[in-house]
C-alpha cells in the first residue's frame, strides 16, 4: 500500500517466498466487551506466501468468528507475477471455501500506468487465481482521474469479479466516492480520529476503509466505534518498513472486536504470529527463541505405547505415550542420546485418559471401529478442543519431550458422525501443528496422507501405519523430497522392508499392540514364507507358491448380509490388477481366483435390487456409480486372502457434485471443441467436447482425460500438472481448466523496471532478440508478442545513475534468456539515484560552510568542493568521503551518532542521506 509514498513494502512481497513457519499460537486471553456495528469487517494486506503461518491464522480467525467478514489482499509478485503459482491457487481456493473474500493487488502508479497494462494484470488474477476482485494501490486522489478508476472498475466486473477497492491512503474528493466499491481514506502510523471518519457519514460506510499501523496496544473500543463509519479496517502493531509481512500480535482480538457475539464480556484468545524463515537445516524458531528439533531423513526409532519402556533398545528417536510416562523416563531416554516424542490422540476421545471430564458431549461422535472406548471428535469445535489439546501439549513440554505424535487427524475421511470437510480437517491439523511449534515441539503428521500437499509446510516429519497395504506410500514422498523423514510401520510382517528402504523411509515392523518388540527394516534380512488372512469368521493360513511370474496366492471373493451370513449371486464387475493393468470379471460371488503377492488389486461388486454394497473387510473401500452402483475395494495382496463385501438394505448416502472441463489458450481465452473422457475404475462413464459438464458421486474416484486435436496441443491443467490424465480423488462443484498451445495465439511478454525497494518506474531501455534478430526494443514498460516455446534474449541497459542489479528471478546478468510458456512479466531491478549531502557543524550543532570535502568512487575523485556539498549517488554503491581541516577549524568526529574520528568515511547510501562532520572552531 502507499505508506504515504514509501513503497518499500513490495520488496517483502518478493522476498518472503522462502517458506515461513508460524511461531506462536494461543498464548494468553484478553477481556473484550465491545461489539462492532453490524457488517463491518477486517481487510488484511496479506503480503505473505501461502505456506506462511499467517494464512493458517487467518483461517482460524474465520473459524472462530464466522460473523465477521474478512477480505485478504494477495500480492504474489508486486502484482500477479509472470506465471501461476500452485500454492496461491490452492490457498485462494481454501480461503474462498471458508467464506473469505480474496482480492488481487494491482498498483496504478497514481493513474500513470497504461490501462491496457493493468487490464492484463487483472486478467491474470482472474485466470490464474479466480480471485473475487482487485485492490488498486497507489490510487490517485486528484480530481480529473475519476474516469480512469471507473474504467478499471467496469473491466473488473466484466470478467465476473464482484469487488474493487482502491488505496489513495488519504482523504478524497466526493467525486471519487463510488468509482470503486471501497476506498482506503487513511493509511499511516496511528489511528484516524472518529471526527475525521464521521465526516464521510453522508455516504454508506461500505465505501470506506482505513489502515493504522504501529498501533500498540489494540484499542478495541475505538475499533468498534470506528466501525459505524468504515466498512473495512485493519489495525496492526507492525511498523515500517513493512507492516504487511506479519499479522498483528493481537489479531484474534481485533477480529473479535467486530463480532456481534462479543457484545457481552467474553474471553477471546490472543494469537501471536511471529514468523521466521526456515533454514537449510529445517530448524524452526519458536516464539520463545528456541529451536525445534528436526529429525534427519535417516533416523532410527522405536515406537512403544504399551508395557514398560525397554531401555535396552538404543535408537535416535523414542515415540512413547504422553500420559503413561514421566519426566524421569524422558530424562533417562535423553541420557541415552535419543530424542523423545509424546503420543496423544488429537482426533478421538479415549475414555481411559485422565482429562476425559473436559470433553463435552457435543464434541463426541461415532465410535472408532475396532478400538473400544474411543469416539471421534468434532474437530470443527476448535474453541472447545483447542484448550484441551493445548493443555496436553503443555504437559508434553513440561515433561521434557522433544516432539509430538498427534494421532487420528484424518477424521474427515472416516465415519465420524459429523459432516467434516477437507477444509475442517485442514484447519484443525494446522492449528495443532502451530500449537506444538509454539511450545517448542517438533510435530509429525500421522496417517493423513490425503492432505500431505497442504500440510507439508506445517509438519516436521510424517508417521504412517501400513501404507503398503493401502497402496498409498507414494503420497508421503513429498516429505522425503523436502528433506523431512517418514517413519513407517508395518505390522507382523517384514515383506515390505525392501520397499520401505527403497523409498528412504525409516521402516520398522511391530506387533499391533505396539509393545517393546521391534524389527528395524534397515537391519532386516528376514522374509515371510506364510501369510495369514482374517475374515469375520475364520483365519486361513497357507503356504504360498513361487512361479516365474511372482509368488501366487488364492484370492476369494464373497458377500455377507447385514447379519454377517453368507449371501451369494452378486455380480463381480471387475477384478483389476493395478500393478500390470489387466482386468477380469463377469462372475458371481463366491468366486476364487489366483493372484500375485505384492500386486495392487481393485475389486468391484455390483448392487442388486435392494441390497447395496456398503463395505469390505480389507483395503480402501469406496462406492461407485458405474453399472447402476456398487462398491470397490483397493488393496495390496499379501498372501492367501478372503475379501468379504458387506451388504446393506439401503443405499449409502452418495452426495453429488458437478465439475466442468473447459479449454483455454495460454492467454486464458476460452475456446471449445476439445474431446474429453471421464472414467472410473477403468469404465468410461461419459465423453464429449469442451465445455464439458459431468455430475458424479462425491467420494468416487474419477479420471478425466483431455485430447489434442491436430496442432492444438495440451500443455497443462490449472493446477500446473502436465499430464492430460487428471485423477480426481473426491470431486466437488468446480471447474477444471485445460490449457492448450493454440498456434498463432500471441503471448504477451511485459518487461518492467523497479527500484531495489520494488518501486516501479519507467524509461529504461530494453532490447529483445531471437535467432540473432532484433524482435523488440523500447523503454519500460515494454510489451511484445511472443510465441509459445520460443527462447528470446532480453537485455536491460543502464542510464547514468540507474544501474541494473538483477532480474526478478534472481539472475544478475543484464542479458537473460527467456523461454516463453505463457503470458509473462519480467522485472529488472535497478540501483537508482539517491542524494547525499555533507554538512559541517560546530560542537553545538550550528551549521557553517566552506570546509573542503572530497568524494571518491572506484579509486577516482568523483566530486569535491566546500561544505555544504551535495552529490548524486547510485543506490547501494560505496563512496568514500574526506573532509579537511582549515586553520583553527579542526575535524573532531562524524555526527548523527556515528562518532568516528577518522576524516575518511565510506558510505553506501540506499536513500537520500545527510552526513554531518563536527568541527572544533576555537
Amino acid at each position: 500500500m502507499n505508506l504515504l509514498g514509501n513503497s518499500s513494502k513490495r520488496t517483502y512481497s518478493l522476498a518472503i517466498v522462502t517458506v515461513l513457519f508460524l511461531a506462536a499460537i494461543v498464548t494468553a486471553t484478553a477481556r473484550i466487551s465491545f461489539a462492532a456495528t453490524s457488517s463491518s469487517g477486517i481487510v488484511i494486506p496479506l503480503y505473505t506466501y501461502p505456506t506462511d503461518g499467517s494464512w493458517a491464522a487467518t483461517f482460524q480467525a474465520r473459524s472462530a468468528h464466522p460473523n465477521v467478514p474478512i477480505i485478504t489482499v494477495i500480492n504474489p509478485s508486486n502484482g500477479p507475477g509472470g506465471s501461476s503459482d500452485l500454492n496461491y491457487v490452492q490457498g485462494v481456493k481454501n480461503f474462498q471455501a471458508a467464506g473469505i473474500i480474496v482480492l488481487g493487488y494491482v498498483a496504478t502508479g497514481y493513474a500513470s500506468q497504461l490501462i491496457t497494462s493493468l487490464e492484463s494484470q487483472i486478467s491474470s488474477y482472474k485466470n490464474w487465481y479466480s480471485v473475487n476482485g482487485i485492490m488498486f494501490d497507489e490510487m490517485s486522489s486528484v480530481q480529473g482521474n475519476e474516469s480512469y478508476y471507473s474504467t478499471l472498475n467496469t473491466y473488473v466486473k466484466s470478467l465476473g469479479m464482484t469487488m474493487t477497492m482502491g488505496n489513495p491512503g488519504t482523504s478524497v474528493p466526493s467525486s471519487y466516492i463510488g468509482t470503486l466499491d471501497s476506498l482506503f481514506i487513511f493509511e499511516q502510523s496511528g489511528l484516524p480520529t472518529l471526527s475525521y471518519l464521521s465526516s464521510y457519514s453522508g455516504h454508506q460506510k461500505s465505501n470506506f476503509a482505513y489502515i493504522g499501523y504501529t498501533v500498540s496496544p489494540l484499542n478495541a473500543a475505538f475499533e468498534a466505534a470506528s466501525s459505524q463509519y468504515a466498512g473495512w479496517l485493519y489495525i496492526t502493531d507492525a511498523g515500517l518498513p513493512n507492516p504487511y509481512n506479519v499479522l498483528p500480535s493481537y489479531f484474534m482480538n481485533e477480529v473479535a472486536a467486530l463480532d456481534p457475539s462479543t457484545a457481552t464480556t467474553t474471553t477471546a484468545p490472543v494469537v501471536t504470529t511471529t514468523a521466521t524463515k526456515a533454514t537449510t537445516t529445517l530448524s524452526t524458531t519458536t516464539s520463545g527463541g528456541g529451536s525445534i528439533w528436526q529429525p534427519t531423513l535417516n533416523t532410527s526409532w522405536q515406537w512403544q505405547l504399551t508395557g514398560q519402556i525397554d531401555l535396552s533398545t538404543h535408537v535416535q528417536m523414542y515415540d512413547i505415550d504422553a500420559f503413561g510416562n514421566t519426566a524421569a523416563t524422558v530424562a533417562t531416554l535423553h541420557s541415552m542420546g535419543g530424542h523423545v516424542v509424546c503420543y496423544i490422540s488429537g482426533g478421538t476421545f479415549e475414555d481411559w485418559r485422565p482429562d476425559v471430564g473436559r470433553f463435552p458431549a457435543s464434541v463426541l461422535g461415532s465410535a472408532v471401529a475396532g478400538w473400544a472406548g474411543e469416539r471421534w471428535l468434532d474437530v470443527r469445535q476448535l474453541t472447545v478442543l483447542g484448550p484441551i489439546m493445548s493443555a496436553r501439549m503443555d504437559m508434553c513440554a513440561q515433561k521434557g519431550f522433544d516432539g509430538i505424535e498427534i494421532d487420528n487427524v484424518d477424521g474427515y475421511s472416516n465415519p465420524t458422525g459429523f459432516p467434516l470437510t477437507y477444509q475442517d480437517q485442514l484447519n484443525y491439523d494446522t492449528f495443532m501443528a502451530n500449537a506444538a511449534h509454539a511450545r517448542g515441539l517438533s510435530v509429525g503428521l500421522k496417517n493423513d496422507v490425503g492432505q500431505v500437499k497442504d500440510l507439508l509446510p506445517y509438519f516436521n516429519w510424517a508417521l504412517d501405519e501400513s501404507c503398503f497395504n493401502f497402496n498409498e506410500c507414494n503420497t508421503l514422498l513429498p516429505f522425503i523430497n523436502a528433506g523431512k523423514p517418514v517413519f513407517q510401520t508395518q505390522y507382523e510382517t517384514s515383506q515390505y522392508c525392501a520397499q520401505a528402504n527403497a523409498l528412504n523411509f525409516n521402516g520398522i515392523v511391530k506387533h499391533l499392540l505396539l509393545d517393546a518388540w521391534i524389527q528395524p527394516c534397515r537391519s532386516s534380512t528376514s522374509t515371510t514364507t506364510t501369510t495369514t488372512s482374517t475374515t469375520t469368521s475364520a483365519t486361513n493360513t497357507a503356504t504360498t507358491t513361487t512361479t516365474t511370474g511372482g509368488t501366487l496366492a488364492t484370492l476369494s471373493i464373497s458377500t455377507v448380509n447385514t447379519s454377517n451370513q453368507p449371501i451369494t449371486g452378486f455380480y463381480i464387475q471387475s477384478i483389476r490388477d493395478n500393478t500390470v493393468g489387466t482386468s477380469t470379471g463377469g462372475n458371481f460371488t463366491p468366486q476364487t481366483v489366483t493372484a500375485i503377492v505384492g500386486h495392487s488389486y481393485s475389486i468391484t461388486v455390483d448392487d442388486y435390487g435392494n441390497n447395496y454394497i456398503v463395505g469390505a473387510n480389507i483395503g480402501t473401500f469406496g462406492r461407485t456409480i458405474a453399472n447402476g452402483g456398487g462398491g470397490t475395494t483397493t488393496f495390496t495382496l499379501q498372501g492367501n486372502t478372503n475379501i468379504v463385501f458387506a451388504m446393506g438394505t439401503s443405499a449409502p448416502a452418495n452426495p453429488k457434485a458437478t465439475f466442468t472441463v473447459v479449454s483455454v489458450d495460454l492467454n486464458g481465452k476460452q475456446f471449445s471443441g476439445m474431446w474429453t473422457t471421464v472414467n472410473s475404475n477403468g469404465v468410461t462413464l461419459a465423453t464429449g467436447f469442451t465445455p464439458f459438464t459431468f455430475t458424479g458421486g462425491m467420494g468416487v474416484q474419477y479420471l478425466v482425460t483431455v485430447a489434442n486435436w491436430q496442432v492444438v496441443v495440451f500443455v497443462h491443467w490449472d493446477d500446473g500438472t502436465t499430464n492430460p490424465n487428471r485423477a480426481l480423488s473426491s470431486i466437488q462443484d468446480t471447474t477444471l481448466t485445460a490449457y492448450y498451445d493454440v498456434p498463432g495465439t500471441p503471448l504477451t511478454v511485459t518487461l518492467g523496471s523497479v527500484s531495489m525497494t520494488g518501486t516501479s518506474f519507467s524509461g529504461m531501455w530494453m532490447q529483445v532478440h531471437s535467432g540473432g534478430s532484433l524482435v523488440a526494443s523500447g523503454f519500460t514498460p515494454l510489451s511484445f508478442n511472443a510465441t509459445y516455446g520460443m527462447t528470446y534474449t532480453v537485455s536491460a541497459a543502464n542510464w547514468r545513475y540507474y544501474v541494473f542489479d538483477h532480474w526478478g528471478d534472481g539472475i544478475t546478468n543484464a542479458t537473460e534468456p527467456l523461454t516463453v510458456d505463457g503470458p509473462t512479466t519480467l522485472t529488472a531491478y535497478y540501483r537508482t539515484p539517491v542524494t547525499v549531502t555533507i554538512q559541517s557543524v560546530n560542537p553545538f550543532g550550528q551549521a557553517f560552510s566552506g570546509m573542503w570535502t572530497e568524494v571518491w568512487f572506484g579509486g577516482t575523485l568523483y566530486r569535491s568542493g566546500g561544505t555544504t556539498l551535495t552529490f548524486t549517488a547510485t543506490w547501494g554503491l560505496p563512496y568514500t568521503i574526506y573532509v579537511a581541516n582549515y586553520q583553527n577549524y579542526v575535524f573532531l568526529h562524524w555526527g548523527s551518532g556515528n562518532g568516528n574520528t577518522n576524516p575518511y568515511r565510506t558510505v553506501t547510501p540506499t536513500e537520500d542521506t545527510v552526513i554531518v562532520a563536527v568541527y572544533s572552531t576555537s
